[in-house]
């Protein structure tokens, strides 16, 4: 057992303090720059809450950037808690606010303008014409506000090949990224989908319709002519 004097404990306290408000200050001006969005209220919970030094020491000193402090009367029971009422019943949360803009990487028809600078161009053989790869299709936006189980609207596109696809799923704090080679972007999921029949040139297109449950995404591909419903396969990063 080893017995800190107070000096030496609020000296501890104090660094721990000052280390918590730096990475809270990185978040305030991340969220102000990059999604526009000010935060001006903390709520305090988890173990490290409990000791009442190191909240007032972080209040006083976001005291200028925080208008309002929240501190549970158990901080430290706050997430289990939570956590076990979500497992009881799921529907006591009815909206999310998505952390991340997320979509999936595709090609797009060549637009001289939007992607000249950076955009990957290239001729296909398929469609007979220019199409620009790797490019960001947006589903959700950093910030949207989202009911649990409601369906994001479908995304369409076209198999390169006649029965099976393999379609990446990125995120970005970045509300409109163009590419998923920008800075910032980052792959964070692969989905297979197999059709279960070999479609000719003409009839591959297909529909991808995203779900969002209180713990995690469902994802389904519909073929666009048939509206049969393919295989598919998750795997996270």
């Amino acid at each position: 057992i080893i017995l800190f004097p107070y000096k030496i404990l609020d000296i501890y306290i104090g660094e721990q303090s000052k280390l918590i408000c730096e990475e809270i200050k990185k978040i305030l001006k991340k969220s102000k720059e990059q999604i526009n969005i000010d935060i001006n209220k903390v709520i305090f919970v988890g173990g490290y809450s409990s000791n009442k030094l190191l909240t007032s020491k972080i209040s006083l000193e976001l005291n200028e950037y925080i208008g309002f402090f929240l501190k549970p009367s158990n901080p430290y029971l706050s997430i289990v808690e939570g956590a076990v009422l979500f497992g009881i019943n799921p529907n006591i949360i009815e909206t999310r606010i998505s952390k991340y803009t997320i979509g999936m990487e595709t090609r797009n028809k060549w637009n001289e303008e939007k992607y000249s600078q950076n955009g990957i161009k290239f001729f296909d053989e398929n469609s007979k014409k220019w199409l620009c790869d790797k490019c960001f299709r947006k589903f959700i936006e950093v910030g949207q506000k989202l009911q649990i189980n409601e369906e994001i609207p479908p995304g369409s596109f076209s198999m390169a090949g006649s029965r099976i696809a393999t379609l990446q799923f990125f995120k970005s704090l970045k509300p409109n990224p163009l590419f998923t080679f920008e800075e910032g972007v980052e792959k964070i999921a692969e989905c297979e989908l197999d059709a279960e029949k070999d479609y000719p040139v003409g009839e591959r297109s297909f529909k991808i319709y995203m779900k969002l449950s209180g713990t995690f995404i469902d994802v389904q591909g519909v073929h666009t002519k048939s509206g049969k419903k393919c295989k598919v396969k998750l795997k996270f990063d």
